[in-house]
C-alpha cells in the first residue's frame, strides 16, 4: 500500500484499491475518474437492490417518466428500510434528498435518517461523486425511493 501524506502534519493515509474518500464543504465523496453518471447511477441501484435482498424488503423496480430507476417500498417498511440503509452505507457516502418537499438538504445515511422530515414518502439516494474536473455527481443522478400504501385493491 502507497502512503498518502496529509496536510497539516497530520500522520499519512493508506491507500487502498478502495474509492478515494474526500471531503468538500463539509460533506463526504467518492473521487471518480471511470464512471459515468449513468455507469454511477446503476452502481447505486445494484448497491440497493442487494440491501434490499439481504434484509428481506420487498419491493418493486419501476422507472419514471424520465426513465430514472424508482424503488417501491410498502411505507409499512420505511422504518426497516431506515435501519438496514444506515447500517449498510456506515462507509459510503450515500446521501438522501427528499423530493416531497422542495428545499430540503440531503442527509448522509450513514447517520440513521433518510430525511428532515419523520416520514417523507419519496427519497433520492446516491452516493456523491466528484470527478477529477470538478464535475460533481448529485441528487439528479440518484435511485429515488418511493413508499407506496399497498392496501387490497389499491396502491397509492
Amino acid at each position: 500500500m502507497t502512503k498518502i501524506a496529509s496536510r497539516g502534519g497530520a500522520r499519512p493515509i493508506e491507500r487502498t484499491d478502495n474509492p478515494v474518500i474526500v471531503t468538500r464543504r463539509g460533506q463526504i465523496a467518492r473521487l471518480e475518474s471511470s464512471l459515468t453518471p449513468h455507469e454511477a447511477q446503476i452502481e447505486d441501484l445494484v448497491f440497493l437492490r442487494k440491501m434490499l435482498k439481504r434484509a428481506n424488503i420487498p419491493f418493486l423496480l419501476i422507472r419514471d417518466h424520465k426513465n430514472r430507476s424508482v424503488l417501491a417500498i410498502d411505507i409499512e417498511l420505511r422504518s426497516a428500510v431506515e435501519r438496514e440503509l444506515t447500517t449498510a452505507c456506515a462507509t459510503e457516502p450515500m446521501y438522501a434528498k427528499t423530493v416531497d418537499m422542495p428545499g430540503l438538504s440531503p442527509v448522509l445515511v450513514a447517520e440513521g435518517k433518510l430525511s428532515p422530515l419523520a416520514d417523507p414518502r419519496i427519497v433520492r439516494l446516491y452516493r456523491r461523486r466528484i470527478a477529477p474536473g470538478g464535475f460533481r455527481y448529485g441528487p439528479r443522478f440518484g435511485v429515488e425511493l418511493q413508499f407506496w400504501a399497498f392496501e387490497q385493491t389499491v396502491i397509492r
